[in-house]
């Protein structure tokens, strides 16, 4: 008899800033480390990959980034990721992930309803949440 490999847990923490998701990760990690599993902790975005290294610029302030141009951004960020991803599932590793598409969806849909609640029409922005979805299709099955 063949022994399959069992493919790992792909387990997301989302939620709004500070609210103890990195610290929920690492305590998961400890327990299932702990019971001998193979488990890694990935954030997102991930800022050592070259589109990372662009949202970083943006994230600490030292550029700006249209609207759309960003959601975009992040979104190639996981798309970066997604062989690393597909490779250590498979490998049996489970993977915690701290943030993913759906604070990507979050994010920039709320940016929408920031500009809408000041009085700016909604379609200059395009960031609606079908739109947001669409370019993270396949990382959300």
């Amino acid at each position: 008899m063949v022994d399959a490999k069992v493919r790992g847990a792909f387990i997301l923490f989302e939620g709004i800033d500070r609210c103890g998701k990195s610290t929920q990760a690492r305590c998961l990690l400890d327990a299932l480390r702990s019971q001998g599993l193979q488990v890694e902790i990935i954030n997102f975005p991930n800022r050592t990959t070259p589109i990372g290294k662009i949202i970083n610029e943006y994230l600490i302030g030292n550029t700006d980034i249209n609207g759309q141009a960003l959601h975009l951004m992040f979104s190639a960020n996981r798309w970066e990721m997604k062989e690393y991803i597909e490779s250590r599932l498979a490998s049996g590793t489970s993977l915690i992930v701290d943030r993913y598409v759906y604070s990507g969806i979050a994010f920039s849909v709320a940016k929408v309803l920031h500009f809408v609640y000041y009085n700016f029409p909604k379609t200059r922005l395009g960031l609606d949440i079908e739109w947001c979805k669409a370019s993270d299709i396949v990382c959300l099955t």
